[in-house]
């Protein structure tokens, strides 16, 4: 039996820790579907970075050549520089925005677990799960993008949340069984103690009872003696 709950305990646990997985999967790939990363391959700026280095290419053989001058070229480099700087800094918005939103929908799936009830603890364990991969997954993000002071603010904010949903599911829920417990033991102890009182209270009454009961069985005993006796006179 031992054996058997171990191998309960650990399917569990690997069942919640899938869960979790598919879980902060399922909300990345999300994200990236209806809010993906700017300038892909075919965006009109990533072509027209293309475009540039083309010509600084051809601007650097031109020059090498002798047939266009280093103020061309410096030129081109200096758009390109440009762009640069302009798209990455819509990457960086971009990456502490998804950092934020991947901690939003950590913090859903993490409220979700708590209201779950008992008898499915398999799966709020696993939503509890999901929900920190997607704090792990969305504080990275914010490493990849943004300054230091975006990131400070995106850690705090999955520090003060994982504190949170950590307290409300572990030593709040803890005190709360506790409580119950005793609330339990009290109502059982009051009614042991009220059956008590009253069967101290109606022991009076119980004797009287029993001796009635007594009073009873003795004078049937007489008559049945007394039939007796009657019977073996006549014979």
């Amino acid at each position: 039996m031992a054996v058997e709950a171990k191998r309960g305990d650990a399917l569990q646990f690997i069942f919640s820790f899938f869960l979790g997985l598919l879980l902060v999967v399922f909300v990345g790939v999300g994200v990236w579907t209806f809010y993906p990363q700017p300038f892909g391959q075919n965006s009109p700026e990533q072509r027209q970075l293309d475009k540039l280095y083309r010509e600084q290419g051809q601007g650097k053989e031109g020059v090498t050549a002798g047939g266009v001058s280093s103020a061309e070229f410096e030129r081109i480099q200096k758009k390109i520089d440009a762009l640069n700087d302009k798209m990455q800094k819509e990457r960086d918005r971009w990456a502490v925005n998804t950092s934020i939103i991947l901690l939003a929908f950590a913090t859903i799936l993490m409220a979700i677990s708590l209201f779950l009830p008992d008898h499915m603890k398999v799966f709020s364990n696993g939503v509890l799960l999901g929900g920190v991969f997607s704090v792990i997954y969305g504080t990275g993000w914010s490493f990849a993008g943004g300054d230091s002071r975006a990131r400070f603010y995106v850690v705090t904010a999955a520090l003060v949340l994982s504190i949170a949903i950590g307290y409300l599911r572990f030593i709040s829920d803890r005190r709360d069984r506790a409580a119950a417990k005793a609330a339990v033991a009290t109502t059982q102890g009051a009614a042991a103690t009220d059956a008590a009182a009253a069967a101290s209270a109606n022991e009076p009454a119980l004797a009287e009872l029993a001796g009635r009961v007594a009073a009873l069985e003795r004078r049937s005993a007489a008559v049945a003696a007394a039939l007796s006796a009657d019977e073996g006179e006549r014979d």
